[in-house]
């Protein structure tokens, strides 16, 4: 318990004995075990809603892995199909390159 021995434990008994009286000990005993008590209840609530969110994390984390694994399938089917119709931009001759206009912002020289 926090790393208090048997003999540190005792220590602080008999010097909060000493402090406190008979009378008072057993009052502040009980407010100190309240508190532990809170203090417990609080660390546990705030692990379960850490595991929650751990819960829902993983959950959209899996999601998104499936479609990214989705994504890559498709593309990965639609790629042969792409190379089979390859586009070739049309050849362009001397005679259409002489035929086209200037362009009026560029200046020649």
């Amino acid at each position: 318990m926090f790393g208090i021995g048997f003999t540190e434990i005792l220590i602080i008994f008999i010097v909060a004995l000493i402090f406190l009286g008979p009378k008072e000990l057993p009052r502040v005993g009980s407010q100190l075990g309240k508190f532990f008590r809170m203090v417990n209840l609080a660390r546990f609530e705030f692990e379960d809603k850490m595991r929650a969110i751990n819960r829902e994390v993983e959950g959209e984390r899996q999601a998104l892995h499936t479609q990214v694994r989705e994504a890559k399938a498709a593309i990965t089917d639609a790629l042969p199909q792409a190379s089979a119709f390859s586009i070739t931009p049309p050849s362009v001759s001397a005679d259409s390159a002489a035929a086209t206009p200037p362009n009026p912002e560029v200046p020649r020289s």
